[in-house]
Order: structure tokens, then C-alpha cells, then sequence
């Protein structure tokens, strides 16, 4: 493909209504998924004084979450929309994960060395793991409909073009995550290489006071931008049996041109 045509076809995917809204929540999602990825070990260390065999523990309430998240995606989809999923998982999801951090500031969670700490923070990470995910999900299946959505307005199939500019958005959004993370501690004057004995209740208030707003800011403007999301269920069928009947229009055709007796 010559440059300029891959140029205009990656100009054209950044004028589809539909892929700036996905790719707008994307940016806000991602930083603060990797936002909150870098300052898991500070809080499961400094603010609840976990050992190492708890924070290892509490790394497999991913695996619990996609257990969980892929056969519920789908059926939240189907009752709510993709849209609606993605934003009320994202808000949900959130919310549960933020709570023993803001339960913690009032002092209302479980201290530290209490039985029921690592089982709490495990269940509730794997509600938020699960909620996230199923989030994800939906927001996936919604550019597979902005690739068709785009393909019915400009006869182009540019799928490589979209999920390419996805993946990238990704992994810059996951980094701008951990610098967000530098600038959170940087911000409420977290000592580095501190030790979790010389702790004060001062320096992880700080540190909440900070991340939390963050937080729910990072995730209510990428909702925010995720409302403009234009294509709903009946949009996406109309789209469905218009290619279908281009596809079909195309094959009728070639039969048509095609030499007597060749091979269909």
C-alpha cells in the first residue's frame, strides 16, 4: 500500500465518531489501570503491611476475575448495550476498587494484621478485576463494530488500521499510568525506600488524599468521552446486512462475469 493511501485510510479511522470515543476512553482507562498496577505494592505494603506471601496471594484475584468476566460480558452486553456495560462496569468497577482505600482513610477497613483483611482485599479484587474486564471487553466488541460501521460509509475494510491504533493507545496510556504514579508520590512527598515500619499514618493519608481523585477522575472523563459513542444494537444489524448484501451483490456478480463452465 503507498504511504499516502495508508495515511489518508489512518485519517479517515481518526474521523469515525465512534473510534474517538472508545479511543478517548481508552487513554483515560488505560493510564489509570497502569496508574493503579504501580501503586498496588505501595498500598499492599505501606498502607496494609502485607508480607510477601499475601501480596503473591492477592495477585491471583486476576485469574478469578476473567474467570468470572468472560461469560458475564456477553450477557451484560445483550441486556444493557455495549455502551451502557462499558460505563456502568467501569463506574461499578471503580467504586468497589477504590473502597477499601477510602474505608481505610476514615478508618472504617480492617487493619492491618486482622484475619479478614487478605480475604476482603482478595474478593474485592477480584469484583474490580471482573468488572474492569467485562468493561474491557464490550469496548473491544464495540471497535469490531466501528471497523463494520466504517466499512458500510467508505467501502474501506481498515480493521488492521483501528486495532493497531488501539494497541498503540494501550501501551502509551499504560505508561502515562506509571508516570502518573511517579508524579502521585511525588505529589504527596512519599519518602523513597522507605521503611514500612517508619510509616506514619500522615504519609498514607497523603498518598490516598492524592490517588483517589486520580483515580475517579481518570475514569469519569474516559466515560465521559465513551457517551458520544454513537453505534447501538440496531445501528450495528443495519450495518450487519448491508455488507452481508454487498458481499452477496459482489459474489452475484462475479458469477455472472465469470467464463461458462469455470468453476464457481
Amino acid at each position: 500500500m503507498p504511504l499516502a493511501q495508508h495515511a489518508s485510510e489512518m485519517i479517515t479511522a481518526f474521523s469515525n465518531r465512534g473510534f474517538l470515543a472508545i479511543f478517548g476512553f481508552g487513554v483515560f482507562k488505560y493510564t489509570a489501570i497502569g496508574l493503579y498496577s504501580a501503586t498496588t505494592l505501595y498500598f499492599g505494603t505501606y498502607l496494609f503491611e502485607l508480607d510477601g506471601r499475601q501480596l503473591a496471594l492477592l495477585t491471583f484475584d486476576s485469574l478469578v476475575a476473567a474467570t468470572l468476566a468472560a461469560p458475564l460480558a456477553p450477557i451484560f452486553a445483550r441486556k444493557l448495550g455495549k455502551r451502557s456495560t462499558s460505563i456502568v462496569m467501569a463506574i461499578a468497577g471503580v467504586s468497589v476498587g477504590l473502597s477499601p482505600l477510602i474505608l481505610t482513610y476514615f478508618g472504617l477497613f480492617f487493619r492491618p494484621g486482622a484475619p479478614l483483611l487478605v480475604p476482603s482485599l482478595f474478593v474485592i479484587g477480584a469484583v474490580y478485576g471482573a468488572m474492569v474486564a467485562i468493561s474491557l471487553i464490550n469496548t473491544s466488541s464495540m471497535l469490531a463494530d466501528v471497523v463494520e460501521d466504517n466499512a458500510v460509509h467508505t467501502g474501506q475494510h481498515s480493521a488492521g488500521v483501528f486495532f493497531a491504533a488501539s494497541s498503540f493507545m494501550q501501551q502509551c496510556s499504560a505508561g502515562m499510568g506509571i508516570f502518573a504514579a511517579g508524579m502521585i508520590l511525588t505529589w504527596s512527598k512519599f519518602p523513597a525506600k522507605l521503611d514500612p515500619a517508619r510509616v506514619t499514618e500522615t504519609m498514607t493519608d497523603s498518598l490516598l488524599v492524592h490517588y483517589i481523585p486520580t483515580v475517579l477522575t481518570l475514569w469519569g472523563v474516559g466515560c465521559l468521552f465513551l457517551l458520544a459513542y454513537p453505534i447501538d444494537r440496531a445501528r450495528h444489524e443495519a450495518n450487519v446486512e448491508r455488507l452481508r448484501a454487498a458481499e452477496a451483490e459482489a459474489n452475484a456478480e462475479m458469477i455472472r462475469d465469470a467464463a461458462h463452465g469455470a468453476p464457481l
